[in-house]
């Protein structure tokens, strides 16, 4: 059962990744694709509603630090879409686990192995090779560094979300932590993007279909996601997802014409072959 779920999630991730980049590409402000995608979940797992009763007051204040983190992190996510590409950001992502474990350690009590921690070296170095000027990436560059802000933000969220589903179940944990993001969303957009309301209600009219599969995909990815929370240690389910990585640098040569393909490919075996080693535990 996890075997599948993984596989399922390693499938999902770049391909949410595809339409989320094509929006911005159409001129969509990635907080309102973020912001619309979190509406269609909360409402998607509004049934599991009546079984949240008697939650203890551990879980609330989880899910809503998990629902606020994780939203920052989606938004400098799809942010970084916009200026990187695609074959990078997936490989990217690997340095996700091992901020994952160093902070699972601490909230989780999660320990991690020997073999674990050398995987995490591994990965980051391979990042390092990803990001070397060959592939046209600096880490001066504005995408890059959304990027990794959207990775600690997420990494926390991860953690947090985990540790909400141990006091409720998977169901219940994604149902508030979209329903708890939407308020501040709306908040930021009125303050801050009010003029450009009704642009992006025009682009969602003109790509119903990006956006349709965009909240299919990501609803899915976000409940099989939990699922492996639940079942095995946070560090070790983001490590599975890097094998994504493969995936986003051929969608990213075959849909986006990305160059460099060979470098990023051979810089996704090395972070392949820490996330291996983290496995081996």
């Amino acid at each position: 059962m996890l075997v599948f779920i993984l596989a399922l999630r390693v499938l999902l991730s770049p391909l949410t990744n595809v339409y989320q980049k094509r929006l911005t590409e159409q001129g969509a402000h990635s907080l309102f694709i973020v912001a619309l995608t979190y509406l269609v979940i909360a409402i998607l797992f509004l049934p599991f509603l009546a079984s949240s009763t008697a939650l203890s007051p551990t879980f609330w204040v989880t899910i809503l630090e998990a629902s606020v983190i994780d939203a920052l992190g989606n938004v400098f996510l799809v942010k970084s879409l916009e200026t990187t590409e695609l074959s990078v950001f997936g490989p990217i992502n690997s340095f996700k686990p091992g901020v994952a474990l160093v902070i699972g350690y601490f909230l989780l009590k999660e320990i991690p192995t020997t073999n674990a921690l050398i995987g995490v070296c591994i990965i980051i170095a391979g990042s390092i090779l990803l990001t070397r000027r060959k592939t046209g990436i600096s880490v001066n560059n504005k995408g890059l560094f959304y990027r990794i802000t959207g990775i600690v933000c997420s990494s926390f969220g991860a953690v947090l979300i985990k540790k909400a589903i141990t006091y409720s179940n998977p169901q219940v944990a994604i149902l508030y932590w979209a329903m708890m993001a939407i308020p501040f969303f709306a908040l930021i957009i009125i303050l801050f993007y009010k003029s450009s309301i009704n642009r992006n209600m025009q682009l969602l009219k003109e790509n119903q279909k990006t956006y349709l599969w965009l909240f299919i995909t990501y609803s899915m990815m976000q409940y099989v996601t939990a699922l492996s929370f639940k079942i095995t240690f946070v560090g070790y389910s983001l490590a599975v997802f890097q094998l994504s990585s493969i995936v986003s640098i051929f969608l990213g040569y075959r849909y986006f014409n990305e160059k460099g393909i060979f470098l990023k490919l051979f810089s996704a075996l090395i972070m392949i072959a820490g996330t291996l080693l983290i496995l081996w535990h």
